[in-house]
Parts: structure tokens; C-alpha cells; sequence
């Protein structure tokens, strides 16, 4: 009998097993399923981490190979968004996948992690979603009108000489005015001035921009002396009336278009699908012919 009276002394002792003969085995773990707190915490604390981390890729990228305009490929500026996107986002997703899994599951389960992942993904998307976009069309765009062949005023030249016809026209213009063609500046320059610049096409192919001008500013005569005494001044073969030049130019296709400049006096700007916005004549005469990008021969 006593010990009958011992065996159940000692299964009442505290801490021993019980009938079913388990003692608790739960390791410190959570009673609600799900990481434990402290777990839960720090993951948190790491997404949240590398969304500014993300954040700072995509400022790095847009201040290091955005600018300025075209120094670096639009797919490559793409893919550091991407990049960024990436490490904003790759960790939430994860954990929500597992969250949503888990809950399935076990209903019980903490929704910490999971409502901490949506958060955390509503305001990457936010953030990388409108610059991955737009970057994106940049791309499509860009590619798109890399493919297209240059436009019919980028070819209105092609095959024959831009610099010869502009010079032909523009000098003609000047004569029509009253400007003398032969006189030069005070170090035996010539008045006009007839150049040539590299351009991009509207399909980003190389192109090349004319220019013919002619400015009777520093012009001289014969003993010397300068033409123009006073702004505004005329030389002394020279008209006020730009009607002549206005039907040459309407005789050539230009629309002309009559102004005024900041001291009102009278300007012509013509206007024609090959013509640049640069190109004007007033009295003097000054004359200012431009071209748009054209085919490079």
C-alpha cells in the first residue's frame, strides 16, 4: 500500500508528465500559428528597409543616367528601374505568397505579416509602378519611331544640293531687297554666311541642318567706312518694302507670314515644310534661311 500511496504522490508532483504523458513541448513557439513576434518584427523591419532601398535605386537611376536626355539607352535606364522594383518588391511578394498559404491553412494563423506585405506592396507599386511605366512607353515609343523612314520634308532635298539652292535663294532674296552681295566687313569677310550643323532625325538616324544668313551689320564700303551708322539703318541700295521678298518667297511654296519684331518694325516669317523656325527677313535687309533636319547625303 505505501507504495500505491507513492506512485501517486509522484504524478502529482508539479512539472511531471501527465497520463497522456507529455509535458510542454511547444519550444517557445507562437500558440496563434505564423512566425513568432519577434520573427514578424524583423521581417517587417527588412521590407520596409529594402523598399527605401528601392527607392533610392530608382533616385540613383534617374539622377545618374536620366540625365542629361539620351546619354545612356532607355533600355538600360529601364532595367536599374527594374532593378529597383525588384528589391522593393521581391520580398513582399514572397511573404505574402506564404501568408495567403498559410492562412488557408489555419485560419488562426497572425495576419501581421500579411497585412504588413499588402501595405508594403500598395506603396512599392505606387512608387516603381509609375516609373517602370513610363519608362516602358519611352522604350516602345522610341522603337517605334526608330522604325519609321524619315518624313517627306526630311527628304525634301535628297539626291541633290541643299547648300547650292539655299545659297541660290537666299541671295536672290537679299538681291530683291536691295543688299549688296559684294560688299565685305572691315576684315574682308564676306555678308553672307552659309553653314551646315549635325541633327538628329525625327527616327533618331543622323541628319543635318542649313543655314544661309546674311547681316549687313559690319558691312563696309569701298573706302572703309561702315554702312550702318545706327541700329535699325538700311544700306544705301537697300528697300523697306519686303513685298517683293513675300511673292518671291510664295512664288518658292513658303507660306509668309507678316510681324513685327521688339521695335515694331516689319518681319517677314516664312513658313514651309523643310524650312526651320529660325528663318525671317526685315529691312536692312537681314535674311535668315533655315532648314528643318534633312537626310544626310
Amino acid at each position: 500500500m505505501s507504495e500505491v500511496r507513492d506512485d501517486a504522490v509522484r504524478d502529482d508532483r508539479p512539472g511531471d508528465a501527465g497520463p497522456s504523458g507529455s509535458a510542454d513541448d511547444s519550444g517557445g513557439a507562437d500558440d496563434s500559428g505564423g512566425a513568432a513576434p519577434g520573427r514578424s518584427t524583423g521581417l517587417v523591419v527588412l521590407m520596409v528597409g529594402l523598399l527605401i532601398a528601392g527607392w533610392f535605386a530608382d533616385l540613383w537611376t534617374l539622377l545618374t543616367l536620366s540625365y542629361p536626355s539620351g546619354a545612356h539607352p532607355l533600355g538600360e535606364v529601364l532595367a536599374w528601374y527594374v532593378v529597383g522594383a525588384v528589391v522593393s518588391l521581391g520580398l513582399p511578394v514572397v511573404v505574402l505568397v506564404r501568408e495567403a498559404r498559410g492562412r488557408r491553412r489555419d485560419r488562426s494563423r497572425r495576419r501581421d505579416l500579411l497585412v504588413a506585405s499588402v501595405v508594403l506592396l500598395v506603396l512599392g507599386l505606387a512608387t516603381h509602378g509609375w516609373v517602370v511605366g513610363g519608362q516602358t512607353k519611352a522604350v516602345v515609343d522610341r522603337a517605334v519611331r526608330v522604325a519609321q523612314p524619315p518624313t517627306a520634308a526630311e527628304r525634301h532635298f535628297e539626291g541633290r544640293d541643299v547648300g547650292a539652292e539655299l545659297t541660290a535663294l537666299g541671295d536672290e532674296t537679299v538681291r530683291v531687297l536691295g543688299g549688296d552681295l559684294e560688299a565685305t566687313t572691315a576684315t574682308g569677310e564676306d555678308a553672307v554666311d552659309v553653314f551646315s550643323r549635325e541633327c538628329t532625325l525625327q527616327n533618331s538616324d543622323p541628319g543635318v541642318e542649313w543655314t544661309y544668313r546674311y547681316s549687313p551689320t559690319s558691312l563696309v564700303d569701298a573706302a572703309g567706312v561702315p554702312y550702318m551708322t545706327e541700329p535699325g539703318g538700311l544700306l544705301p541700295t537697300a528697300t523697306a518694302d519686303l513685298d517683293p521678298a513675300a511673292e518671291l518667297l510664295e512664288s518658292r511654296g513658303f507660306t509668309v507670314v507678316r510681324d513685327t519684331d521688339a521695335d515694331g518694325g516689319p518681319v517677314l516669317l516664312p513658313e514651309a515644310s523643310w524650312s526651320g523656325h529660325y528663318t525671317y527677313m526685315r529691312p536692312g535687309p537681314y535674311v535668315d534661311l533655315d532648314t528643318t533636319c534633312l537626310v544626310a547625303e
